[in-house]
């Protein structure tokens, strides 16, 4: 029979300690304040089943006998636990734990003292989502605010399904969205949030047309290369000015980047400026929610060269639609004879019409948006006017640099759009028949790729 020693008998025990980090809630996002609980809970869980020490905090593997050879072993375990718990705690959370010495005590505690918690606040969000009114506010600002309280009850363990959610969505709207609400609830699949969303936006934007009238300016335009007008009168004319050359007899027209008259493209200082954007209209945003009008700078020009340009706008219903888009510095407004390239198009129930230089006035039947593909992403065309009886594709240069934050350059022969933050060409092309236009899918060639910016 062999003798074993005490001494011998203590080092299996210690080769059994396990070897655990002392680092590893760095690894954890979430710090425990009165709000979070079950946010904090859900990510210190799997560390704890990982390590086989979930048994220790919920007491299923209580501490053993101080006898008992495994005590030393439990014990080293349960204050990592303790460490590990204590690191998390913010000084808001820490008080109510800073007596309490062992990883179940310290669990147990905040158990008890935030599940209570996180009941008496999910009845509170709850009340306020009950609450909740659109009143004066946008949809995007009533919509936001709606999933502000989802996701706060989504961070305390509550999450809701979109046909729930939306039927909070629907009994706060004001009274201008009663027509909406049928083609949403009588849908025989359910709509998800963001497609409500969408929807909605979509409506407020028709019931702004309601109120705002629309003036979409199509002449003179950066698409009219050239036209004849009457010499401006009085005062010399300085570098960039807008007066006539004082001769009498017929001004050269207005170029068409920068619409200063009684000059061609050569001529034109601004023609190489990286800085400049040609053929800006002012606008105004007096309208409701921001909506744009246009000012008119300048009187129209009623001359063979602009009348062929309305001909070729508003051709017969039968004459075939183009599917390129032509960017016009004068529009305040996208518009499009083409119905199938709007994304979730809504029906314009409004009186207000599309007009032009000569005065008429287009119908608008829908409303919709829709995006270019560029070498750095898609370019959005958005509150797009569906004008039936035009037949191409009117940019508008000033929403379209607006809405996508670029610039857009016009050369005498080519057309460059690009970043506004750091100058990269995200599109570029030519003319057509002395049009700028931009081909929707051909040719592909239309869309470069440059490191270098024009000199």
């Amino acid at each position: 029979m062999s003798i074993t020693s005490p001494n011998e008998q203590l080092i299996p025990l210690a080769t059994n300690i396990p070897s655990l980090p002392t680092n590893t809630v760095s690894f954890l996002p979430f710090k425990l304040t009165r709000d979070n609980y079950l946010l904090w809970k859900i990510q210190f869980l799997p560390l704890l089943r990982a390590h086989d020490l979930l048994g220790v905090v919920d007491d299923t593997d209580p501490c053993p006998d101080i006898n008992d050879p495994a005590y030393a072993t439990w014990i080293k375990r349960d204050q990592l636990i303790l460490t590990w718990i204590i690191s998390t705690l913010t000084e808001v959370v820490l008080p109510l734990v800073i007596n309490l010495n062992t990883s179940h005590a310290v669990w147990k505690t905040l158990a008890d003292t935030f599940t209570s918690h996180s009941r008496a606040r999910v009845l509170q969000l709850k009340a306020q989502l009950q609450m909740i009114k659109q009143g004066d506010s946008s949809i995007d600002d009533y919509m936001q605010a709606i999933k502000n309280i989802i996701n706060n009850l989504s961070t305390i363990g509550h999450s809701m399904s979109d046909p729930d959610i939306l039927m909070h969505v629907l009994a706060g709207f004001n009274s201008t969205y009663d027509s909406i609400i049928p083609a949403i609830t009588t849908r025989v699949d359910d709509f998800t949030l963001e497609e409500v969303h969408e929807i909605l936006s979509s409506h407020e934007h028709l019931l702004q047309l309601k109120f705002t009238k629309i003036t979409t300016v199509t002449l003179p335009s950066i698409n009219t290369a050239r036209r004849e007008c009457p010499s401006p009168s009085n005062t010399n004319r300085g570098r960039g000015g807008l007066s006539g050359r004082g001769r009498g007899g017929r001004s050269r027209g207005r170029y068409q980047i920068c619409l200063i008259p009684d000059h061609y493209a050569h001529e034109c200082y601004k023609r190489f400026d990286r800085h400049f954007i040609g053929g800006l209209i002012s606008m105004n945003h007096d309208g409701p929610l921001g909506t744009r009008t246009p000012t008119r700078l300048q009187s129209f020009y009623n001359t063979t060269q602009a009348g062929a340009y309305h001909n070729a706008l508003t051709s017969p219903p039968n004459a075939t639609t183009e599917s390129a888009w032509y960017p016009d510095s004068r529009a305040s407004h996208h518009v499009t004879p083409d119905y199938n390239i709007l994304n979730n198009p809504t029906l314009y129930m409004g009186t207000y019409t599309v007009q032009i230089s000569n005065g008429t006035g287009l119908h608008i039947t829908n409303l919709g948006n829709t995006h270019l593909h560029s070498s750095s992403g898609d370019l959005y065309l958005k509150n797009i006017l569906h004008v039936p009886s035009i037949t191409k594709n009117l940019l508008s240069v000033q929403q379209f640099t607006h809405d996508n934050n670029v610039l857009f350059e016009f050369h005498p022969h080519e057309y460059f759009v690009k970043d506004r933050a750091t100058g990269k060409i995200l599109l570029c092309g030519g003319t057509k028949n002395g049009l700028y236009h931009i081909p929707v899918l051909l040719p592909i060639a239309l869309i470069w790729e440059r490191t270098t910016k024009l000199s």
